[in-house]
């Protein structure tokens, strides 16, 4: 069985460096990750590409300048990690990410965050 919390360490990284074909060689082809309503990089974003997407959309909105995972929990088909952004002189953003798995290969990412008033002080302070 694959060891699914390096998959997930190896998918951080990866994004963290902006690295999205190695990103994408870990998903699913029906890849989904779905931000809530409430949030301004709101949707459904499918597919392999999806992160490549995403994520660069989602940091510069909230003006994220670092990530912090902790409490790492592995599951027979998921990871879930506790994470927190750092946004400039807001108050960091916690958030769960649970990582779903079809074999070694994520098939959905479900973010929960804590606190959806720190989200959007972020993005009004981002803004500026």
């Amino acid at each position: 069985m694959a060891d699914l919390s390096a998959i997930v360490d190896e998918l951080y990284e990866a994004s963290a460096a902006g690295d999205f074909d190695k990103v994408e060689a870990y998903l699913t082809d029906d890849f989904l990750v779905e931000e809530a309503s409430s949030l301004p990089f709101a949707g459904k974003y499918t597919g392999k590409s999806a992160l490549r997407e995403l994520f660069p959309v989602m940091m510069e909105t909230l003006g994220v300048t670092g990530l912090n995972r902790e409490c790492v929990m592995v599951g027979e088909r998921s990871v879930s990690a506790v994470v927190t952004l750092s946004v400039g002189e807001e108050e960091p953003i916690e958030m769960l990410e649970v990582f779903h798995f079809k074999g070694d290969k994520v098939c959905e990412i479900r973010p929960y965050y804590f606190d959806v008033n720190k989200v959007n002080a972020a993005v009004k302070a981002a803004k500026g």
